[in-house]
């Protein structure tokens, strides 16, 4: 249930910048999607690891992921994982479909993020800004308690090839919190006059990008 306190802890976020993030994203998404049914290789990998635009996959640009995951493995390699992304039915397999690809440096973070970016009505993504705004709901709005929580995760193992249960866990527990966050974030948005986003995992990612982007300014 979301209530009146919940709404007042996001109110230091601009909901027109949230909507417009969620904006540029879609874009990216229709793009992608489109490359991807098309058979556009190069065109879709570039995207989809940030490298022609960091909006294609901010997990891999923002550690530049993209060129060293190419420098292990090839764009064909990329492109059947986004394929087996794009037609899975079940959201419980995301991780080990990611995981099976056993492509180098390309993990949860990154994949699932190629996920949402294919088909955000249906999966999220799985990196430290979602984890963190789902750890905040979890913690009912304590900033504290959410960034002990967090370094706990961020021990480096998350490009590890022998992390996968703890990443499998992780990623599959975020989906209430991200619902609740969703849900918050459109009472908000209807408050302020913000039309909400449809794709509701690209929205959650928007509205988590904004709280972690206000922490990172405190």
């Amino acid at each position: 249930m979301v209530t009146n306190e919940d709404i007042k802890e996001i109110e230091h976020i601009s909901m027109v910048d949230v909507r417009s993030h969620y904006d540029s994203r879609i874009e990216i998404h229709k793009i992608l999607k489109n490359r991807l049914l098309n058979g556009d290789v190069q065109g879709y990998v570039n995207l989809a690891l940030g490298i022609e635009d960091p909006k294609g996959n901010y997990s891999a640009d923002e550690y530049k992921l993209g060129p060293q995951i190419l420098s292990e493995s090839t764009p064909s390699a990329v492109f059947r994982l986004a394929q087996e992304l794009f037609s899975c039915h079940s959201v419980t397999q995301i991780p080990k479909i990611i995981y099976d690809s056993n492509i180098t440096y390309l993990k949860i973070s990154v994949g699932s993020e190629m996920a949402t970016m294919l088909r955000p009505d249906y999966f999220w993504v799985g990196n430290v800004r979602t984890i963190w705004a789902s750890l905040l709901i979890k913690h009912k709005w304590n900033y504290d308690k959410a960034d002990k929580e967090l370094e706990l995760y961020r021990d480096n193992d998350i490009l590890s090839e022998m992390a996968y249960p703890k990443w499998r866990d992780i990623y599959l527990s975020l989906e209430p919190n991200l619902d609740k966050l969703i849900a918050i974030g459109n009472r908000y948005a209807s408050k302020v006059g913000v039309k909400a986003g449809k794709m509701k995992y690209l929205w959650a990612d928007a509205i988590a990008n904004a709280l972690y982007e206000y922490k990172g300014d405190d």
